[in-house]
């Protein structure tokens, strides 16, 4: 039996189904009778070559262009006269795709995909474009896979109530983190080394993630703003990959002095970053898991996130959940978390039991387990 992995987004470190795609491409370990084979389409712009050399099976690349194939606008019409099998000089039985596309050709096999939120349908998008091709792929998913594979309850509830599929064809596999990496202090030498490259302060309030308009970056800012002076002297504010209208909003907030805007951060450097922050904020309108706030957890950092959609399923009772436009609820967990030290090491305490679920290996075997279920009917 050969199975298909689809690599398309594994090198996208921004985007959660990027991190989801690589953590389990790189542990799912099959039967003696099962092959597995990956896969992806125009490789120059997206793909560094030397990473998908580094997977245990072998990978092939097509030279048609992945925004072709998996584009679909408009329009939810295939390609003719086109087979996703041929595209690969392994003809497979099994086909996996860690995003909510499937390629606008006939895929002769299996098919598993992934819908890891419906943050377009449920949040303001950048333009009408996005929402409109997300709608198109994701009815596309539930019209052609076997099984859709979705990271929290949440979303599953959310992709049952609104494309009308039965439960019993969604898995739930939960994201992971790599729990020892994030937990054991990084070296004093390479965290001042780190702490100089990104000009980043002593101490500091952490938002790690995009700017993108659901991450609702701007109540972060509107609640430092209100917090009084002698924690925003103590304590700075670092935002990663800020966009033209954040950086307008800190100044109109004249608090622009006490940010420290960072665009582009090294996988390599993440953890130590986590390590140093005081307090992580995870203030988003929708999020289809998480991954974040895990993160935080297991670098041992405080949490404060948002009372909605699935964070309150990943979180548990290991962060302060507050209300994610209610600035004034957001500034007195901050001003409790940064001020009451018996408050800060019960937080950290119950957020290191709480990653201990979340690990890459189960998701793998969960992985494991939906191929094995699809091979028992081939």
């Amino acid at each position: 039996m050969k199975i298909h992995l689809n690599l398309q987004e594994v090198n996208n470190h921004l985007s959660g189904i990027g991190v989801f795609e690589r953590e389990i491409a790189h542990r799912i370990k099959l039967g003696n009778k099962q092959e597995l084979f990956g896969g992806l389409f125009d490789p120059k712009s997206i793909f560094n070559k030397g990473k998908y050399q580094t997977f245990h099976f072998p990978v092939e690349v097509s030279p048609l262009r992945a925004q072709w194939l998996f584009n679909y606008g408009s329009s939810r019409k295939k390609i003719p006269l086109i087979r996703y099998n041929s595209l690969f000089k392994t003809d497979c039985n099994i086909y996996v795709f860690f995003s909510y596309r499937l390629p606008r050709c006939k895929i002769n096999g299996k098919i598993v995909a992934c819908i890891h939120d419906l943050i377009p349908l449920k949040t303001e998008m950048e333009n009408k474009g996005i929402v409109e091709n997300y709608i198109n792929s994701i009815k596309d998913v539930a019209d052609r896979a076997d099984i859709i594979v979705t990271v929290s309850e949440n979303s599953k509830s959310d992709i049952v109530n609104y494309l009308k599929v039965s439960p019993e064809k969604i898995r739930v596999i939960n994201n992971g983190v790599e729990l020892e990496l994030y937990k054991n202090p990084v070296n004093k030498d390479e965290i001042k080394l780190i702490r100089n490259r990104y000009n980043l302060p002593e101490k500091y309030i952490l938002y790690f993630g995009s700017s993108r308009k659901h991450k609702n970056v701007e109540s972060i800012l509107n609640a430092y703003a209100l917090l009084p002076e002698h924690l925003k002297k103590e304590y700075k504010l670092v935002i990663t990959n800020p966009n033209q209208s954040i950086k307008e909003l800190a100044l109109s907030k004249n608090i622009n002095q006490n940010i420290v805007f960072v665009n582009a951060i090294s996988d390599e450097h993440k953890v130590a970053i986590y390590q140093m922050a005081s307090l992580k904020l995870l203030l988003s309108l929708y999020e289809g898991f998480g991954i974040p706030v895990i993160e935080a957890m297991a670098a041992k950092v405080p949490v404060i996130a948002s009372n909605c959609s699935s964070i309150p399923e990943v979180a548990g009772d290991a962060a302060i959940l507050v209300d994610p436009l209610n600035v004034e609820e957001i500034v007195k967990a901050i001003e409790d978390v940064l001020s009451d030290e018996t408050l800060r090491n019960s937080l950290i305490e119950k957020g290191i039991i709480n990653v201990e679920k979340y690990t890459w290996e189960s998701a793998a075997q969960k992985f494991n387990c939906i191929i094995d279920e699809l091979c028992e009917v081939l």
